[in-house]
Order: structure tokens, then sequence, then C-alpha cells
């Protein structure tokens, strides 16, 4: 249930609630070895497919119940085998992995069977995957040049560089990183979303379509960035504009940094075929859950956090307006 409507600058807030006693489900934790260090995951129709790096892993579970469905965490660098599973992307034909550790993107049904193994070209770490619906996969790349993505033929040696589908000028190579997310309406994927982290962008892009751009309801400025190795405390660290994105029906739903705007977890919702602004939801309350990213589904949501240091996937209520 949504409450407290209010006005906040330029978003307009509706606040929701987090109570523990409504968590629908929730696994890992401090009991747990189902996880070590997960960074992202792919909400599919019945499944929440987790990418853990570090154990390294990727975990099925029931998207209705969090029981575990299948998991593979054989490591090596052989078929098959596993080294560092950084990111997890819907594919028409399953759930497609990229591991930054052998460098490869591989493809596993629905039940868990590996379909396809894919050199990623140029050996170039991912940074974002979006599955599109004639099974190609985009990924993004760290900047090079002009272009920031390219989209692979899975199952071959064919790609396709993409230029950036946001302005570029007067920007650095970091504020240039984006993150992808799949635009599924009606059941079918019709594209990508790319989100600037640590600059002001959201784009809805394909490889065969114009892109459609614009800008967050609240800009901030970047600090001025200096290499990682001369950071020594947090407060020269980048600031974070957003922590990725989903979309649910026709909106695209931005996680913004933290910001003056909006305190704590903040889902600044976009409609999809313009990227206009449309309403903030603010998620207020404590789960003792701290939350690194989240998707959004049809009543509910899905979050990936850690509760006292120890990583955590559970499944929350959620009506969007």
């Amino acid at each position: 249930q949504l409450t407290v409507h209010a006005q906040a600058g330029e978003r307009r807030i509706a606040v929701l609630p987090m109570e523990a006693s409504r968590v629908e489900w929730l696994v890992g934790g401090e009991e747990s070895e189902l996880f070590s260090n997960p960074g992202r995951f792919a909400l599919l129709d019945s499944l929440v497919v987790v990418a853990d790096a570090r154990e390294p892993a990727i975990t099925a579970l029931d998207v209705r119940t969090g029981k575990v469905v299948w998991r593979q965490a054989r490591e090596g660098s052989g078929p098959g085998e596993l080294r560092q599973p950084s990111f997890a992307a819907w594919h028409p034909r399953g759930v497609v992995i990229a591991d930054n550790g052998t460098r490869r993107l591989l493809l596993y049904s629905t039940a868990g069977a590996l379909l396809e193994e894919t050199p990623v070209p140029g050996g170039l770490f991912v940074v974002g995957v979006c599955g599109l619906a004639d099974g190609r996969v985009v990924i993004a790349h760290p900047p090079a040049g002009e272009f920031v993505s390219m989209v692979v033929e899975l199952g071959s040696t064919r790609s396709r560089p993409l230029p950036d589908p946001l302005p570029t000028a007067r920007l650095s190579l970091t504020e240039r990183h984006v993150e992808l997310t799949t635009v599924r309406t009606g059941g079918e994927a019709t594209g990508c979303i790319a989100v600037r982290t640590v600059s002001d962008g959201v784009a809805y892009f394909g490889p065969d379509q114009p892109a459609i751009t614009g800008g967050y309801i609240e800009r901030r400025v970047q600090r001025k960035l200096i290499p990682p190795m001369e950071i020594r405390d947090t407060s020269q660290l980048p600031i974070q504009f957003a922590a990725g994105a989903s979309v649910w029906r026709d909106r695209v739903v931005v996680q913004s940094g933290r910001s003056p705007g909006c305190r704590g977890v903040c889902l600044d919702l976009y409609d999809l075929r313009t990227l206009r602004y449309r309403q903030t939801i603010q998620l207020r309350g404590s789960l003792g859950v701290q939350v690194r990213s989240l998707a959004v589904g049809d009543g509910f949501m899905i979050v990936l956090g850690t509760r006292d240091g120890f990583p955590v996937v559970l499944r929350y209520p959620l009506q969007l307006p």
C-alpha cells in the first residue's frame, strides 16, 4: 500500500512503508552458504537468476517461493565452467550470463541446461547485458572511443559495435559508464534501457532502432573525479546518480542514488515511450537490508542486498501506481 503523498522539489513522491512482516520470502543471510558476493540478477517469468562472481555460481530461484530450482557452480575455465559470473539477463531461450573471468557469454535454458558458450568479442570486460527477441545480445563495456556497447550473435563470431545512445559531450570515460536492462512489453523484448550511473542520462535503444533519450528528474553535479588509486575516503568517491533500472509494463523504474531530493531508496518512474518523469516511490522503513539492486514484477519487487554484511535476496509486495 502506497501512502503519504508529498511534493519534494521537482519530485512527486509516494511513500511505501517497508515492514519485515510483509516480506514474502528471503534467502541467504548469515547461516546460508548459497551466496558469497552476488552482483546482478535477472528476473524472468518464473525465475530469479543470480550471478555470484565470488562463489562462483549461478543460482536460479523460484520467483513465487524463493526455493532453489537449479544451481551451476563448477569452477574452472573449461567448457561449462565458471570463473567470475558477473551479469545475468533475460534471453528468449532462457538466461544469458556474462562471465568476466573466462570472458564468455553462457546461455542456459530455464531448466539450467547449458545451450551455448560464446567468447566475448575482443575479450572485453562486460559491465551490462541485454537480451533481444531475435536471440542476439547487447553487451555494455568500458567506453572505447564513441562506443560503449556492441551487439553479439551467440554461437558465432559475428558482432557489431554500437555508438553511445546518450550524449557524450564534456563527459569523461568514467561518466559514460552505463548499465543495461531488457525492455519486454507483452512478453516480447523490444529493446534495451541504458542508464548512466555517475552522470545524467537514460536511453531506450536497440541495434536497429533510433534511441529515445532523457534525463533524470533530479539534476546533480558530479564532484571532481580522481583516479581510484588516489581515493582516500568516501567523500572522494563518485556521486552515484543511479544504481540500475528495471522495466514494468509501460514504465522504466530507475533506482536513484542517494541525493538531497530523496532520502533512502527511491524508485523514479519514467514513461517507457518518452522517458518523461512520472512519479517517485520512496521505500521507507527498515527491513534490516542494505539494498544493492532490485527489479519490479507484477505486484512485487525482488531485492538483492545485504543483512549484517551477508548477501540476501527477497521478495516484497509492490503495486506501482
